[in-house]
Parts: structure tokens; sequence; C-alpha cells
């Protein structure tokens, strides 16, 4: 049997906004869309921002096996959430 884990929601660790900003970061920098959707919807649930956090889940669920939600989608929370994405050499 395998280590016993439990629920873990990083909104409940969200003090303030940059807390937000680094685990947005961690996401973005990690390159896995998975991460990145959960990161926008951890902020959105901490924030109380359900709408954001039910179209995420929605697109997630209608994409599921092909990567997560579309860009498109990720592109218009990010804004939503008062965050702009920018672009740097690596």
């Amino acid at each position: 049997m395998g280590p016993m884990t439990l629920p873990y929601d990083p909104a409940e660790d969200m003090t303030d906004r940059s807390a937000e900003e680094e685990l947005l970061e961690e996401a973005f920098a990690s390159g896995n869309s998975n991460f990145i959707v959960v990161a926008i919807s951890a902020v959105s649930r901490e924030r109380g921002l359900t709408p954001i956090v039910e179209t995420l889940s929605s697109a997630a669920r209608d994409e599921h096996g092909s990567g997560g939600p579309e860009l498109s989608i990720v592109l218009a929370a990010v804004p939503a959430l008062g965050y702009k994405l920018s672009l740097s050499l690596a």
C-alpha cells in the first residue's frame, strides 16, 4: 500500500497577492497546462470568483484527455484576476 495522501487546496494557503503571484509564476514556468489551470482556479476560488472556476472546470471536463482547456479560456482568466502575461527570452 502506498503512502497516504490528503486533499490539498492551494487556495487555503493564499494570504496575500504575493502568494497568488508566486503560485501563478510557478505554474506558468512549469509549462504544465494542468498545473496552470489548478493555479488559476485556486486564485479564483480564494477570491470568490466562481464564474472563472466554473468555466475552467467545465472546459477541463470537455477537453479531458486533450491537454486541458483551450488557451483562449486561460488567456481570458488571467486578466480577470488582475494579471497580465508577458514573454521573455529563456
